[in-house]
């Protein structure tokens, strides 16, 4: 079973190993002897505590750092009965929805996911202050903005205040929402419930379906280890658009096929904001990226695009970093070269000066890293790379191809 998690194993130390403890996996429903039970509020509580134990940036790197803001958020000022288990929120203004369900079946895996995007509606319909005030009501204030001090902090500047007002209040308008489900266990035919997205009424958000195990000693006991996977991950889902309406029957719902390559919220917002700065960057890079991949390089998106490969240290090499302002960098690419016992990095960085007129490379004040400057500066516009791509595959291609050779005379 390839989606199994292995069963972890603890070591009392690495030098002189003398006891080796085989950790046991709680579960819901414990039996006499297998300790503690786990249950939706102890997930709950985990996500709220700390929610870097979500692999969000397997996910959507666009909502890295989210922090959390209340537990049991009210829709509807609580007469609705629906409550959202965990809301995060980054200082970019990215909304995560979380529920925390223990998988029973198939079906509450259905019905879990119809809930979720029920909510992430009844969210989308709100306004930043709607939505201040129902984080009020889960957190019990009677006023003052809780949204704004748990994610920015009490003393952050008015500037900052409305700027993170604006970029939230965009996001409820777009419903550009993560959504995720974070249970304790998952049937296998749960890999197919992206078939039940294909035609529901939804505003574009990601999904992603994460599943917690934990783990403790035999009979239960502490420390535990949690070990978090995504089961699930969709692609963004903008099949259709919410067209205002003002009639008793609601909003009026108008299907929109999307079109073009699926893409991640992440990615779409990183290539929107390029598009700004100039129309035929997307496509571009776009194809750039392909062919990178074709070599073997792995570009990563965060909130920019680097360039990584494996070397021979079993580390990541970082060959030059894409911003979303339509901008390259290239640091510290030689950083590593006394362990390769040649200068890798170096030459590729000459090999980049050499098709790009105007740069050259320089050093940092204390000498420890170089770095190439291109008329002066560090950031140099994408347009000039993009103008010599094939060059600078042909530079990553020569990195890849050397480290292959530095691994096959290894002894």
């Amino acid at each position: 079973m390839a989606l199994q998690h292995a069963t972890p194993v603890t070591i009392d130390r690495l030098d002189d190993i003398a006891v080796i403890s085989r950790l046991v996996r709680l579960r819901r429903s414990a039996k006499p002897g297998e300790g503690p039970r786990i249950d939706e509020r102890l997930l709950q509580k985990l996500i709220h505590h700390s929610p870097s134990i979500l692999p969000i940036g397997e996910i959507e790197p666009l909502f890295a750092n989210l922090r959390p803001v209340c537990e049991e958020l009210p829709l509807r000022g609580g007469n609705s009965g629906k409550y959202i288990d965990n809301l995060l929120v980054n200082s970019d203004g990215k909304v995560c929805l979380v529920e925390c369900k223990l998988w029973r079946n198939s079906e509450a895996v259905r019905e879990v996911i119809a809930q979720v995007l029920d909510y992430a509606g009844e969210l989308a319909l709100l306004s930043y202050d709607e939505l201040v005030a129902a984080v009020r009501v889960a957190l019990k204030q009677s006023d003052g903005d809780p949204l704004a001090d748990c994610v920015l902090g009490v003393e952050c500047s008015e500037d900052a205040r409305t700027d993170f007002i604006d970029a939230v209040s965009r996001s409820l308008r777009l419903g550009n929402f993560l959504l995720l489900v974070v249970g304790d266990g998952i049937r296998p035919d749960v890999q197919q419930i992206s078939q039940l997205l294909q035609n529901r009424a939804t505003l574009g958000f990601s999904l992603g379906l994460i599943e917690t195990a934990i783990y403790g000693a035999v009979g239960g006991g502490g420390p535990f280890y949690i070990q978090p996977r995504v089961l699930v991950q969709t692609e963004v889902v903008t099949r259709t658009v919410f067209v205002g309406g003002t009639d008793a029957t609601g909003p009026k719902i108008t299907k929109v096929e999307a079109t073009g390559k699926p893409a991640t919220l992440s990615e779409q917002e990183f290539f929107n904001n390029l598009a700004q700065v100039n129309p035929t960057h997307p496509d571009r890079l776009r194809s750039f990226l392909d062919g990178c991949r074709n070599t073997g390089c792995e570009p990563s998106l965060r909130r920019r695009y680097s360039l990584y490969i494996d070397d021979p240290t079993d580390r990541r090499l970082n060959l030059g970093t894409l911003s979303k302002e339509g901008t390259v960098e290239f640091w510290g690419i030689g950083a590593h070269d006394q362990e390769y016992g040649e200068p890798v990095g170096r030459r590729y960085m000459e090999k980049i000066i050499q098709f790009l007129p105007d740069a050259h490379i320089a050093s940092t004040p204390n000498g420890d890293s170089e770095y190439i400057r291109y008329h002066g500066k560090i950031a140099i516009p994408l347009g000039e790379m993009m103008d010599r791509s094939e060059e600078w595959l042909g530079a990553i291609q020569q990195v890849m191809d050397r480290f292959a050779e530095i691994e096959r005379l290894r002894p």
